[in-house]
């Protein structure tokens, strides 16, 4: 905006517009694009082109039936929707677990509670590399049900079977990125699949298009602006899903010491009912909560409600 010259702006506009599209980014993309097309008439046949696109992709997998997408959601704590109104208009339709609680507040604890149905320290699961079929409950059930997992994700420190390859996952790619890889996923496989999408937007450092000069040191400005822009992702991307899927909205831990613990964890499916479930939730019995809904299609929170839950804290060593 600072350029007195169009061409000089055309060239950053192109530029901007590039990398909007490598990151599959299309709400900056057309943001970018209506600017150019002021100019060049171009610029609106190209994103006409791109909207069919997207348009073609939703209709196609429009049919698909049974699936389950788990946005992971790292480093949001119960509460930390503030800031994320899509997020918010989905928990009102949901069926929102009020204190859901992880064991361990970080990320491959939390994922070794919800899929080994154990505690890290007390079970001695800290060092498991590798979740299967044999110490895995949960991908028992999948199976037994006729899904794949697929992990989309480069941080997950261990491995599933018949996932998506991590390795060539970098830990740090945005939202749009690991949405795109579900979609593209979903238009080559026709299997039931669980998919495991896990993005680090709004986890520190906050990475995100709307860092500037004026903000950048202020870490809680960021954390909002960050938040802000994984919602919009999320919206995105959401609308773009069959209506007949599950998804899961939850996150593994909160930022800091404090809210490390409770965590958010809410389901939709257009057949479940909207509610709040107020009793204590372990991550620990998310494999109880899954086998409800794939084979009663329903929640009984009777099944799983505790009296108090459990949480514990690895030695943990900083680098820095």
């Amino acid at each position: 905006n600072s350029a007195s010259h169009w061409q000089t702006k055309q060239i950053a506009l192109k530029k901007l517009l590039f990398l909007a599209l490598y990151m599959k980014n299309f709400i900056a993309a057309r943001e970018y694009a209506l600017l150019l097309m002021k100019e060049d008439e171009r610029y609106e046949q190209m994103w006409n082109e791109i909207q069919d696109l997207l348009d073609l992709i939703k209709s196609k997998i429009s049919n698909r039936k049974d699936d389950i997408i788990l946005y992971w959601l790292d480093a949001i704590p119960y509460g930390g929707e503030c800031d994320m109104p899509y997020l918010k208009q989905v928990m009102n339709k949901s069926v929102v677990f009020e204190n859901a609680f992880t064991n361990i507040g970080y990320t491959n604890p939390t994922m070794r509670a919800m899929f080994l149905c154990k505690r890290d320290i007390e079970d001695r699961v800290y060092s498991i590399t590798d979740i299967t079929q044999e110490n895995s409950p949960v991908l028992r059930l999948l199976k037994e049900q006729g899904y794949v997992v697929k992990a989309i994700s480069g941080h997950f420190g261990f491995n599933f079977p018949d996932q998506c390859s991590q390795a060539a996952i970098d830990w740090m790619l945005p939202a749009s990125v690991q949405y795109w890889n579900v979609l593209s996923d979903m238009l080559l496989d026709e299997r039931k699949t669980l998919w495991i999408a896990h993005t680090l937007d709004a986890h520190r450092p906050f990475l995100n298009q709307r860092i500037s000069d004026e903000n950048y040191k202020n870490k809680r400005e960021l954390h909002k602006l960050a938040k802000r822009g994984l919602d919009e992702q999320l919206a995105f991307y959401d609308q773009m899903i069959c209506d007949n899927a599950v998804r899961i909205y939850m996150s593994d831990h909160g930022q800091d010491a404090i809210y490390k613990y409770h965590v958010l964890f809410c389901i939709y499916h257009k057949l479940l009912q909207p509610r709040k479930i107020e009793g204590l939730f372990s991550y620990i019995d998310f494999g109880t909560v899954l086998k409800q809904l794939l084979i009663e299609g329903n929640i009984n929170e009777k099944k799983f409600e505790r009296e108090y839950v459990e949480i514990g804290n690895l030695d943990y060593y900083n680098y820095d």
